[in-house]
């Protein structure tokens, strides 16, 4: 299975995404905004890996979650430098499927 790092996944469409891959038996690294939305996430999703933070409407929070993603998921993910953090995510963990 696949280690998936999810942005947005604190609550709506991100987290309902998150439990449907975590029941499939992929991991999941959470993402929230802040500390307290992290909490709440991973009190709603106790079998995710962790959670990183940071507002990915702020380039220097970017920074600082790409810094927090997991090293074997960044290594994967993180192919583009300077590309959309979601995208390439999302592209390097359906290829890991």
């Amino acid at each position: 299975m696949a280690r998936i790092f999810i942005t947005g996944s604190s609550d709506g469409l991100g987290r309902m995404a998150a439990q449907l891959l975590l029941e499939q038996g992929h991991q999941a690294v959470l993402h929230a905004r802040n500390e307290r939305r992290g909490r709440e996430a991973m009190a709603a999703l106790p079998e995710a890996e962790t959670v990183v933070t940071g507002d990915l409407s702020s380039i220097s929070q970017t920074r600082s979650v790409a810094e927090q993603v997991p090293l074997a998921l960044a290594a994967r993910a993180g192919r583009e430098l300077g590309g959309d953090l979601a995208e390439a995510a999302f592209a390097g963990a359906s290829q890991a499927a």
